[in-house]
């Protein structure tokens, strides 16, 4: 199995803060230094493969029915790992595009495990390089369906031991990367996206907002409009964005583009 999860990032919003404490879903929330930290990740990642033939060959393309999509299951609850959902969400589709396989891959055993192998706390903040290095050391994933592996910590308890999960069956991993997609001072930025989706290959999409007022706007916006509103969130107006049963407004993967 080898996977690779592209990485955008978009300027067009700031860093970001939490919602109103009443939102039931958390939102991460980064010191200067673990923006900074993404920032690098960002910039030292191998840029991704832009396949020149595919440039506006498709009006459009859905790589949803390449994931075991349950929406009341994906629901990271009380747990600020969005970014954990998103990456795993990115290896489910490359896994049925690459070698047939369509199946849900355990959430939880990356949140249990993550401290013994990259030194990341249960439940807390992270990005897709955080994912893309896990796996490449860890060496293999593991369905959703094993012994003690469905999501449990949607109350941020953190009490699933990484050693009660069972690993067996187990899916190998030949190689895990972070690949960027260039969107930041080029022309045609929005194309490359679309490109990459035309190859078949999932978007983990990371979006900041500055301060509680804008996310109280966006979770209006959620909660009460449509996607044909009008009422769009900013970096997203061209992209049709599913979100994971609404449970990650931080990091999301793209599984629709239209043009």
């Amino acid at each position: 199995m080898k996977r690779a999860c592209f990485a955008l990032f978009i300027t067009l919003l700031s860093a970001g803060v939490g919602p109103a404490a009443a939102e039931r879903h958390t939102i991460m929330k980064f010191t200067p230094e673990q923006l900074e930290q993404f920032s690098r990740a960002y910039n030292r990642a191998p840029r991704v493969y832009l396949d020149p033939a595919l440039k506006a060959r498709k009006s459009s393309v859905n790589l949803l029915p390449y994931l075991k999509y349950t929406p009341a299951e994906r629901d990271q609850g009380a747990c600020g790992n969005c970014w954990q959902w998103a990456g795993t969400g990115c290896m489910e589709i490359s896994h049925t595009v690459q070698n047939g396989v369509k199946d849900r891959l355990s959430v939880q055993y990356l949140n249990s495990c993550a401290f013994s192998v990259i030194v990341k706390p249960c439940c807390d903040g992270g990005w897709l390089d955080d994912v893309a290095t896990f796996y490449a050391l860890n060496r293999f994933a593991i369905p959703w369906s094993n012994p003690n592996a469905y999501w449990q910590d949607g109350d941020a308890s953190c009490d699933t031991d990484c050693a009660s999960i069972a690993t067996t069956p187990r899916y190998e991993i030949s190689s895990s990367i972070a690949e960027t997609i260039p969107t930041q001072g080029v022309i045609g930025g929005m194309e490359n996206i679309m490109n990459v989706l035309d190859q078949n290959k999932p978007v983990f999409f990371a979006f900041f907002l500055a301060n509680e007022a804008d996310w109280d706007a966006f979770f209006d916006f959620w909660d009460n409009k449509t996607e044909r509103s009008g009422n769009r969130v900013p970096a997203s107006s061209a992209i049709n964005v599913r979100l994971s049963a609404r449970m990650q407004p931080y990091a999301l993967y793209l599984l629709t583009r239209t043009n």
